[in-house]
């Protein structure tokens, strides 16, 4: 269900950052329909889209200075360099992603927003089997998710020293038209068009609880309004898939595809499903509106189109 009657109590702006991203953008532009007036802060390093989308300030989120915020009332921080893999090579991604978590979350007991949510990942959670609720503990696999219980941390630090909530939303597996190729359904969207095949890592028994991006934008937008925010919420569907599953939808969907398998991913987690019973006490009125089958029918659309040029510019993904 869309929250579209839900607003952000207050005045002033509402502070986006990787505003540009995949999520970011979505959200932003949602925020911008309801009348919202945004401030969407990116440097670009991470965003899918082959041109700069309108609106959007061209900057390190660590350059951000509480003087310039003064008039923020609510944040929403999603700016991080996300892929799993390449964190285990790339030493300076994790890196960079502490830094800039540190600065925006230190500058909150400056700015005091009437609301800020930090976007972790379900990745914390590590290799646990059953439904994930928040309260269970944390594991991470991999540098990329360390990162991430090294900013659920710092709110911990600060949430002392503010006079408003820090909400830190765990995202599942978010996805829909555009995303970038290094996450699995555009991926294997752009094989089965464009080869004919799909390349499964491991053995794709793995399973992962998908999230259609539009469903994830309302969960935000209705924590930021909401009466009551808690520390800690799961966002995803509450149901999960095998890779196995979701390549043979793909494949079937568009038709004459093989399906292959390659090498399996280090530190490969077996499942991801969200309990999503602490979203649902929050926001009772909000449920996932677009299935799998819909969602993947919506993304090989919108390849279509990307691949005869027809697809927005700001809405296009990057090479």
């Amino acid at each position: 269900m869309i929250l579209t009657n839900y607003r952000v109590p207050g005045s002033g702006r509402i502070l986006i950052t990787g505003g540009a991203g995949f999520i970011g953008w979505n959200l932003v532009k949602a925020l911008r329909d309801r009348g919202e007036e945004v401030l969407a802060v990116d440097d670009l390093s991470a965003s899918p889209w082959p041109e700069r989308p309108a609106g959007i300030e061209l900057r390190d989120v660590g350059s951000l200075s509480a003087l310039e915020l003064h008039d923020i009332r609510a944040v929403v921080h999603l700016a991080c360099r996300k892929v799993v893999p390449t964190s285990f090579i790339d030493c300076e991604q994790m890196v960079s992603n502490v830094r800039i978590d540190r600065h925006l979350v230190g500058l909150l007991a400056e700015i005091r927003p009437r609301i800020t949510i930090l976007a972790s990942s379900c990745e914390v959670y590590g290799d646990q089997r059953g439904r994930l609720g928040e309260a269970a503990p944390l594991r991470p696999r991999s540098p990329y998710a360390v990162g991430k219980v090294a900013m659920e941390l710092l709110a911990d630090v600060y949430r002392s020293l503010m006079p408003s909530p820090i909400c830190v939303a765990r995202l599942f597996n978010t996805y829909g038209p555009g995303e970038g190729l290094d996450a699995v359904i555009p991926r294997f969207v752009d094989e089965a068009m464009r080869l004919g095949q799909v390349v499964v890592e491991g053995s794709g028994e793995q399973r992962r609880d998908f999230s259609y991006v539009d469903d994830v934008v309302d969960a935000l937008i209705g924590l930021l309004a909401a009466p009551f925010a808690p520390q800690v919420v799961n966002i995803g569907s509450g149901a999960s898939i095998s890779i196995n599953e979701l390549a043979t939808r793909v494949a079937k969907a568009v038709g004459g595809v093989r399906i292959l398998h390659g090498r399996a991913r280090p530190n490969e987690i077996a499942e991801f499903v969200a309990d999503t019973r602490l979203l649902h006490s929050v926001l009772p009125a909000w449920r996932p509106a677009t299935g799998i089958d819909a969602g993947l029918r919506r993304c090989i659309d919108w390849q279509r189109a990307f691949t005869a040029g027809l697809a927005p510019s700001n809405e296009g993904r990057a090479a």
